[in-house]
């Protein structure tokens, strides 16, 4: 191997370690988020939280769960809506209508989660496109159009859009109740969760219908 291709290996290997410990600092903070959620009266929170209260008031600490170590981002922001995207580019201070389920989340963590988010989204949407996809769940349009933004957009979005921030795979609790309920120390669970979420994530490379 040429010195030039392996410093170009080192660096791909350094830009992926920094692309995961981004996603499992993303995830840490978020089911932090979801923990102070759960921890309030019922009748303030969502169903998704309702659902997830046993095992999100078990956890002794975020980093003990299992979601917090996954390689894959829990979260999102219309990472497959394309229509969204292209009216948020337009007129990031103009609200656009989310087609799906939200949750809502404090303000303040919710704005800084979703700056996190963008930030990564427009880095790799730039970079690498193939992880965009698989880590982040984007579709191929919504990186086009998310390669396109300026950082002055990015904040934009973030401050008036935040409220489209949510769960991914909000819809499948029995998922989220194994992720939330292993411990990021069980191997089996380690890998047969990450293989789902890969499914998921990425359903024409690993399979999933």
């Amino acid at each position: 191997m040429s010195v030039n291709a392996e410093l170009v290996g080192k660096r791909a290997s350094r830009t992926q370690h920094d692309v995961h410990l981004a996603i499992a600092e993303l995830n840490a903070s978020f089911v932090r988020v979801l923990i102070e959620m759960a921890q309030l009266d019922a009748a303030s929170t969502s169903d998704f939280i309702t659902a997830l209260r046993v095992p999100l008031l078990a956890l002794a600490t975020p980093a003990c769960a299992l979601a917090a170590r996954m390689p894959v981002l829990l979260l999102e922001i219309e990472s497959r809506n394309a229509i969204w995207w292209q009216a948020a580019s337009v007129d990031p201070l103009k609200t656009v209508a989310a087609q799906s389920a939200t949750l809502i989340l404090p303000r303040a963590r919710a704005v800084k989660l979703t700056r996190s988010i963008l930030t990564l989204a427009w880095l790799l949407s730039r970079t690498d496109r193939e992880n965009a996809v698989v880590s982040l769940g984007m579709s191929v349009p919504v990186i086009t159009l998310v390669s396109a933004l300026q950082p002055s957009q990015l904040d934009a979005i973030a401050e008036r859009q935040y409220a489209h921030l949510r769960p991914r795979w909000m819809d499948q609790l029995a998922l989220w109740k194994r992720l939330l309920s292993s411990q990021a120390n069980e191997p089996d669970s380690v890998r047969s969760c990450t293989y789902r979420l890969l499914q998921l994530s990425y359903p024409c490379r690993y399979g999933a219908s």
